[in-house]
């Protein structure tokens, strides 16, 4: 038999590259330059968006109290139809029940004697008060000693404060029953109107005759 004398070539074995289970700890690494402007960045967005966000938050709560004042939406119907306001109605309504105009015009009539009445009271009180300090001083000063009696200034101290604030309310409303009386005959049409039964309410609005 004839042998070979030809050897066999190793072939080589290739080298892992990644071990399983181990990474490159510095593969993740930036330069810190980089790192730096991506904080500055992101920093600048938040704070951005702050300013944004507190502004739509202002100008939404600006929005709502705009329209609380104006009763909207809630005072918006459909005029588009020939019936009266459902709300219209209710006011009128309201209005007929508690008088209306005839009743309005009764009360202003009756005001000022009852504000007259009540000064009228408060006046005399407070006139009572001054006599009977008078009276006090007169008979201190007559028995001396012998009128033990508490004195009257110091009696009658909360009663006067209570008359001050009486007539401090009593000219706040004589103020404010002129500013009413102004208010009325400046809304004497539309008062009048809602004082009417619901076919004449329709009779004098235009929008649905």
């Amino acid at each position: 038999a004839v042998v070979s004398t030809q050897s066999t070539g190793a072939k080589p074995t290739p080298v892992a590259t990644e071990v399983e289970g181990w990474s490159d700890v510095f593969g993740k690494l930036v330069p810190l330059n980089v790192q730096q402007a991506a904080t500055m960045y992101a920093s600048r967005k938040d704070h951005l968006i702050h300013i944004e966000v507190t502004r739509l938050r202002d100008a939404t709560n600006s929005l709502n109290s705009a329209l609380n004042q104006m009763n909207l939406p809630a005072a918006l119907e459909d005029l588009s139809g020939k019936e009266i306001p459902a709300s219209l109605l209710e006011k009128s309504g309201d209005v007929r029940t508690k008088g209306g105009l005839m009743k309005l015009r009764q009360m202003f009539e009756e005001l000022p004697q009852l504000l007259q009445r009540n000064e009228e009271i408060l006046r005399d009180t407070m006139k009572s008060i001054t006599d009977e300090e008078a009276t006090d001083k007169h008979l201190r000063s007559t028995f001396g000693e012998k009128w033990c009696r508490t004195n009257s200034e110091e009696i009658n101290k909360n009663l006067k404060e209570q008359g001050q604030k009486y007539q401090t309310i009593l000219t706040n409303a004589r103020n404010a029953d002129k500013i009413v009386r102004d208010k009325f005959e400046s809304n004497f049409r539309a008062i009048d109107i809602l004082s009417k039964d619901e076919s004449d309410l329709v009779g004098s609005i235009p929008a649905v005759v």
